[in-house]
């Protein structure tokens, strides 16, 4: 299994086909996007990273747990591969994280695809408060049972449709524990919102096609897309029914199909 500066990645599919780069949300792994892949790799060629404090990638520099240093692990994973022009999907973390490195590094980007994410917080005071509850979470996580932790996180209003399906919400429960409560608190601290540089000015520079998909049920993030897309004329939103902040977990197939429409 491949890794590059300690941060682990795999690719699916023939890579002679369209590249596609997975990115996770927070307590996620290259492994929360599977279900999609299985329907994608017959087409492209797909590669999914754990990112920082996340999965196997837990021997990383605390610097690396920051945005503008990620990123740049990426790109040169991607330069590792020798893939030229790639496609981005991106979840919550993910999906700011892979907003940065499309501002940042347009001239690999083809299109992008951003699940219930946002650039960020506008002002300086909700950043401050921000850090400063994401601290706390970060120490939490240093001195409480992770299932604590993991059970607590979840109970958020933004994840009540996860458990509508009882058994799939246990399983992903189940593979959240896989994480080491360290990484996920490095991850809080560096790469929360609070620590992300605010990027709503800059959507105006963004040059590639970008699709935000939202759960018709994710209110907050449904007002967050309709913001986002007033600032560019890239930005498109597709709304997916019965789906809340994970659309990818709780409608799958519908997910899917969106990917498959937009890329092509």
């Amino acid at each position: 299994m491949p890794q590059y500066h300690s941060l682990h990645y795999e690719t699916h599919g023939d890579k002679k086909n369209p590249s596609v780069l997975f990115l996770h949300g927070f307590m996620g792994n290259g492994g929360s996007w599977n279900e999609i892949i299985e329907s994608l790799q017959k087409n492209y060629h797909c590669i999914t990273i754990d990112l920082s404090g996340h999965g196997q990638s837990l021997d990383v520099d605390e610097s690396h747990f920051k945005m503008p240093e990620c990123a740049k692990l990426i790109i040169k994973i991607i330069d590792k591969l020798k893939i030229g022009i790639f496609d981005l999907v991106g979840y919550s973390m993910g999906g700011r994280l892979g907003l940065f490195v499309a501002l940042n590094y347009p001239d690999h980007l083809n299109k992008v695809i951003l699940e219930s994410a946002s650039p960020g917080l506008k002002t300086e005071k909700e950043r401050i408060e921000r850090q400063k509850s994401d601290g706390l979470l970060a120490l939490e996580l240093e001195k409480a049972p992770l299932a604590e932790f993991v059970h607590k996180w979840y109970e958020q209003p933004l994840f009540k449709p996860l458990k509508k399906n009882k058994k799939r919400f246990q399983e992903l429960l189940q593979k959240r524990l896989v994480n080491a409560p360290r990484g996920l608190a490095g991850s809080l601290r560096f790469m929360g919102l609070g620590a992300q540089p605010p990027l709503w000015d800059k959507l105006k520079e963004l040059k590639c096609p970008t699709l935000l998909i939202v759960g018709e049920l994710d209110t907050k993030f449904q007002e967050i897309a309709r913001q986002m897309s007033a600032e560019s004329g890239k930005i498109k939103i597709k709304s997916i029914d019965k789906a809340g902040h994970n659309v990818h977990f709780e409608q799958p197939a519908e997910y899917a199909r969106a990917l498959k429409i937009f890329l092509k």
